[in-house]
């Protein structure tokens, strides 16, 4: 294809390069040129406004510890919203799976049942809106039920179909959080691979920056 790669931190011609995210790229989908990206998948990609936006916990962060992790998780949650509103594991053998408990502590065994009982829960951290005593009265609860979905998403099986579109779903997310992070901090859109195999974000070296 013609790059040529003059370092280990990596350049294309002379655009930064992420080198490891490429090599991941190269494993996760064999190297071959396909899109990156599922774009046409509906429902994959936040948009602005949605909880799980990539940049959404900015919106309301905080210099205090409470509240930011508060913003944190609940963006988390809905990232998870989004992802089991999407894909289901494998219930051929439930008792394979982790299965997460609710709230109340009771053990959800149903896909549908763990996707509505994220979904109250992210309403619940929703609605209330910035008040301070609230956020750190839910956050003990939120934390817990986040390490619960983890451990369920980690005991998931798939068909090999499946998986590859759960795999580049997962990309997806990182590729997209990457790009709203890039496009946040510097007012700059990142230059973008047609097919996106790579994308090269702006400059950012000593010779770019401002003299302070």
């Amino acid at each position: 294809m013609g790059w040529q790669i003059d370092k280990l931190s990596g350049e294309v011609g002379n655009q930064p390069f992420n080198l490891q995210a490429f090599l991941l790229f190269v494993q996760l989908f064999g190297g071959a040129r396909q899109p990156l990206l599922a774009s046409d998948e509906p429902g994959y990609r936040a948009c602005q406004g949605d909880a799980d936006f990539y940049t959404a916990y900015r919106d309301d962060m905080s210099m205090d510890a409470t509240r930011a992790n508060f913003v944190v998780r609940r963006t988390l949650l809905a990232s998870y919203v989004r992802m089991l509103a999407l894909f289901a594991p494998d219930t051929t053998h439930p008792e394979d799976l982790r299965w997460p408990r609710d709230v109340r502590g009771e053990v959800l065994t149903d896909p549908d049942a763990v996707l509505a009982a994220s979904r109250s829960l992210l309403d619940r951290a929703s609605e209330i809106g910035g008040d301070d005593e609230k956020e750190a009265a839910l956050l003990p609860e939120l934390t817990k039920f986040l390490y619960e979905l983890r451990e369920y998403d980690e005991s998931w099986t798939l068909p090999p179909t499946e998986a590859k579109r759960l795999a580049r779903f997962r990309m997806s997310q990182a590729l997209w959080a990457s790009l709203e992070e890039v496009r946040t901090e510097s007012g700059q859109k990142p230059e973008v691979d047609p097919d996106l195999s790579f994308v090269i974000f702006p400059g950012n070296s000593t010779e770019d920056s401002p003299t302070p």
